[in-house]
C-alpha cells in the first residue's frame, strides 16, 4: 500500500491510500484512451510516462520500498502533462480521498525522493 499527500488548490491536503493494481489500472486506462496506435484518429494523444513493472518474487516490504522513488517520478512525469490530460475522470477520481482513505489512520511515513 501506496500512501500520497494530495494538496489542493485551497491549501487542504489529505492523505489516500492506493495499491501497486491501482496505479497500473490508472496508467492502462490512460493509455487506451490518449495512446492510439493512429495518432491521426484523434487530437489528444500523448507519450504517458513509463509505470515501473511488476515484480513477482522478493520481500513484498522492500518491493513496495523500491517501487516508492519509481512511482513517485511516474507520477510527476504524468502530473507535467497537458491539462486536457489531468481533467481525465479516471486520473481525477485516483487522486479524490475515498471514505477508505479517510478512515485509515496514518503510520509513521517516510519520504523517499528519487535523486533530483
Amino acid at each position: 500500500m501506496f500512501v500520497m499527500e494530495v494538496r489542493t488548490k485551497g491549501d487542504s491536503k489529505y492523505l489516500i491510500y492506493r495499491r501497486y493494481r491501482q496505479f497500473l489500472n490508472l496508467h492502462q486506462v490512460l493509455e487506451s484512451k490518449y495512446s492510439p496506435v493512429d495518432p491521426s484518429t484523434t487530437p489528444y494523444t500523448c507519450t504517458l510516462p513509463s509505470m515501473p513493472g511488476k515484480v513477482y518474487i522478493g520481500n513484498k516490504q522492500e518491493i513496495a520500498e523500491g517501487r516508492i522513488p519509481e512511482l513517485n517520478t511516474y507520477m510527476k512525469k504524468l502530473l507535467s502533462l497537458p491539462t486536457w490530460l489531468l481533467l481525465d475522470d479516471a486520473l481525477r477520481i485516483f487522486f479524490y480521498q475515498t471514505e477508505q482513505d479517510s478512515l485509515q489512520l496514518p503510520r509513521a511515513l517516510r519520504r523517499l525522493r528519487p535523486p533530483t
